[in-house]
């Protein structure tokens, strides 16, 4: 039973992550798959593994010029470097990347392992993908995580401006309840970041994400 929900919460990730890759194919971005393995793409379902041995898309838009522009890298489940601290990391479920150069850290674990990461001033954006109803301590928790990584979307002496891309989200399967929506209504208003319920049955999500962008 919870090898079963394990695999569950897999496949919620990757139907997030394959909503993020459809919400910048519909602002007009050419996406690419990049790194296939054994001609397949291979999700990266845990933070462990190199990212060398995973799959992922590379964003671009082509410009009036003929040349492209924006190019920028979406990553499942990538390790990324904290804003404060260079010898700090968190994985976030998906994440938006400037650079698809990973940074290899050998003496992060006390084994043989090796950590492999994004630094973080590459970080454009990134989402949590959880298969779970909406409860105030997980959305409370979410403001912890971008607080780390991305300071300038909850602190308002930092300028933040997302431009096309969506400002990091909690994504979550379950539907609001009145609590979790009051909560919703006053951290998205406070800070830009965005809280997203009931993908699991949203339909019609490629349209609703278009709005995702903060802008105030």
């Amino acid at each position: 039973m919870e090898s079963h929900a394990s695999r569950i919460s897999d496949f919620f990730e990757m139907a997030c992550y394959n909503l993020v890759i459809s919400y910048y194919e519909y602002l007009g971005y050419r996406m690419e798959v990049q790194n296939l393995q054994g001609k397949r793409f291979r999700f990266k379902c845990s933070p462990n593994g190199k990212l060398v041995n995973f799959s992922y898309f590379k964003a671009n838009k082509q410009s009036e010029d003929g040349t492209f522009e924006d190019v920028f890298f979406i990553y499942h489940n990538a390790t990324v470097q904290s804003y404060y601290d260079d010898g700090v990391f968190t994985t976030p479920d998906i994440m938006i990347s400037a650079t698809d150069k990973s940074i290899e850290n050998k003496d992060y674990y006390d084994n043989k392992k090796v950590l492999t990461y994004i630094p973080n001033e590459a970080l454009i954006s990134f989402f949590e993908a959880k298969h779970l109803v909406p409860f105030p301590e997980l959305m409370f928790n979410f403001i912890g995580t971008v607080h780390e990584l991305m300071p300038k979307c909850i602190d308002s002496n930092m300028e933040c401006d997302m431009g096309d891309h969506i400002a990091p989200s909690l994504m979550m399967s379950g539907p609001f309840g009145k609590a979790t929506k009051n909560i919703k209504t006053a951290f998205e208003k406070r800070y830009t970041i965005n809280y997203l319920d009931n993908l699991i049955n949203a339909s019609s999500i490629v349209f609703r994400m278009k709005i995702l962008n903060k802008e105030e």
